[in-house]
């Protein structure tokens, strides 16, 4: 599919997560096969009036993350349109306007689904930051506030009419979080009126899901979020299933302990971005997520602050889980 000019390789993305896609996490997920990238959100204020140097530790990425978008959020146009300046002078493939984040923390400075309350200055604010920049805009949204304002399809009119390249539609209210279910048949009747490429999102647990929101909605493009923590195979199985139309087989436990060794070296080598042991407790109770013993064995991972203890404690655990009978 395309965004813009720029063509992606499938229609199988990772969404961005605070706290989890950071550099390491889009490198995995690229290599198996996630069609598009996106940072975790980066604040425009602070973009636009200190610098990309202040977002560093966010906006950094490597060639092999690549096509990439870079996410920003706030609520001044000008701010902005002067962050997403800075994004593209970064190299990034998209700027990624997040509209759809449910924290109470930036819903109360006017930004993330707050700014969804009012697409009249939704459709002011993108078409100021579609002129200020040569790369793609996209925007993520959700169906709307609450129950009773449900403002998406207005936010995707103006989107349309400001230049926007696709827009991204988590299927609940801000209201709802991640509570309930995703309303997939709102985003089958958005796509009805859509004039852009439309991508969807929401209760996607495995790689079935993802082909089935495809085919269901007929939506261009899938983003992945909390299924693909501690996963990144499922963009590997998603490829699998849509092109063949049968199921890849799971990850080895060989290859799980592999990708969980390389994780914790790749966070070794990060300078300055927190302790790296108590970044990897989170990552490894996501790897192990459905394996036998696995709950009892993330209690104790999270007991670990050495990380030469973790990976003796991780190696073990694997080796015992492939030594027993099946």
């Amino acid at each position: 599919m395309k965004i813009g000019r720029l063509d992606l390789p499938n229609p199988f993305f990772m969404a961005p997560m605070a706290g989890v896609t950071d550099s390491i996490v889009r490198i995995l997920a690229r290599r198996y096969q996630c069609g598009m990238v996106t940072t975790e959100m980066v604040s425009s204020h602070v973009l636009a009036e200190i610098g990309a140097q202040a977002c560093l530790g966010r906006m950094h990425y490597r060639p092999m993350e690549k096509p990439i978008a870079i996410q920003i959020f706030g609520s001044d146009a000008e701010v902005l349109s002067e962050a997403a300046r800075r994004v593209e002078a970064a190299g990034a493939d998209i700027v990624d306007i997040n509209m759809g984040c449910s924290v109470d923390k930036i819903n109360r400075s006017g930004g993330g689904a707050a700014l969804c309350k009012r697409p009249a200055e939704v459709g002011r604010i993108l078409e100021r930051v579609v002129r200020s920049v040569n790369i793609p805009l996209t925007i993520k949204i959700r169906k709307g506030w609450n129950n009773s304002q449900i403002t998406a399809p207005e936010i995707l009119h103006v989107a349309q009419e400001s230049g926007v390249a696709a827009l991204a539609i988590h299927a609940r209210t801000s209201e709802q979080a991640y509570g309930g279910k995703a309303d997939w048949e709102f985003i089958r009747e958005l796509k009805s009126r859509a004039r852009i490429p439309l991508i969807g999102n929401g209760d996607i647990t495995c790689a079935a899901d993802a082909v089935r929101m495809l085919r269901e909605t007929g939506c261009d493009a899938v983003m992945i979020g909390r299924a693909s923590r501690g996963n990144p195979w499922i963009f590997r199985e998603c490829q699998h299933l849509f092109q063949g139309g049968q199921p890849a087989p799971p990850p080895t436990l060989e290859e799980r302990l592999r990708l969980i060794l390389e994780h914790m070296e790749l966070l070794l080598q990060k300078e300055g971005e927190g302790n790296p042991v108590v970044q990897m407790r989170k990552f490894v109770g996501w790897y192990v997520r459905g394996l036998p013993g696995s709950a009892s064995f993330r209690e104790s991972v999270f007991q670990i602050s050495d990380m030469n203890v973790m990976v003796d404690v991780v190696t073990r655990y694997f080796h015992e889980a492939q030594a027993a009978p099946a």
